[in-house]
């Protein structure tokens, strides 16, 4: 198979702006003795993130949440900090408090579905229990808002991945005819499976790369030519663009 997809990442980033606080560049930074209030440490961790010094936000967003426990305006952007800065198990336990405080917040869905599957990554023998749990995250977002582009996408690149499980190396003479002339059926199931996701994404955003490759492969897959030959004219125009611009900035 030519390709495999990592999915969106999804991280309300601790950035100016979030949370309805407007944080001014110029804006004095304080000793961690003169914060009083939840809104005192979210703003002087954002100051801190606005002038490129995550790891200080970070231990600012900590003492925050000891602080004041419990508190959710502190622990999501503690989660995506601890995210950011690809501390997965440390963010899990403080991204599902967050959702279990909200559970009905589409953002609360894609941030833990998308820790899930970092924590699968990083905890192999772990995979199938965490790959699972993101899939739950992305089908309660999709119940929620069937038009979200990051749950769509997800959802279907999981599932459109586990498609490499069937990739057989040529090379591998003793690998039984057998298995490889299930191969294609294999595939194909996978791909129908994971086909309405990715042509929602698509229709949502025409414009993302990863969907119209993704998309470009399951159609010639499955023999959907007059799609599959549209798609790919349209990669090897953008294609074709894309090396023309370079040229010009040579």
């Amino acid at each position: 198979m030519r390709h495999i997809f990592t999915t969106s990442a999804f991280y309300a980033l601790l950035l100016l702006g979030v949370l309805g606080f407007n944080v001014s560049l110029t804006a004095q930074i304080r000793s961690d003795k003169e914060l009083e209030s939840p809104e005192d440490y979210l703003s002087q961790a954002m100051l801190r993130q606005s002038h490129g010094d995550t790891l200080r936000a970070l231990d600012i967003l900590q003492k925050g949440a000891a602080r004041f426990p419990g508190n959710v305006e502190i622990n999501a952007p503690l989660g995506n900090t601890l995210l950011a800065l690809k501390r997965y198990q440390d963010a899990l336990p403080v991204v599902e408090y967050v959702y279990n405080r909200e559970p009905g917040k589409v953002d609360n869905m894609l941030v833990l579905g998308s820790t899930y599957e970092k924590m699968a990554a990083v905890e192999p023998k772990e995979a199938k229990k965490y790959q699972a749990r993101a899939m739950s995250m992305y089908e309660q977002a999709l119940q929620k808002d069937p038009n979200n582009f990051i749950a769509n996408f997800n959802m279907g690149i999981m599932i459109y991945n586990k498609a490499a499980v069937y990739d057989i190396d040529p090379r591998q003479k003793d690998v039984a005819k057998l298995i490889n002339d299930k191969l294609p059926d294999l595939r194909e199931d996978i791909f129908k499976k994971a086909l309405p996701y990715i042509e929602k994404a698509y229709e949502i955003d025409s414009q993302h790369m990863k969907t119209m490759i993704a998309l470009e492969v399951m159609y010639k897959a499955l023999k959907m030519e007059e799609k599959y030959y549209y798609l790919k004219m349209r990669l090897d125009r953008l294609q074709a663009n894309s090396q023309e611009q370079a040229k010009e900035k040579q």
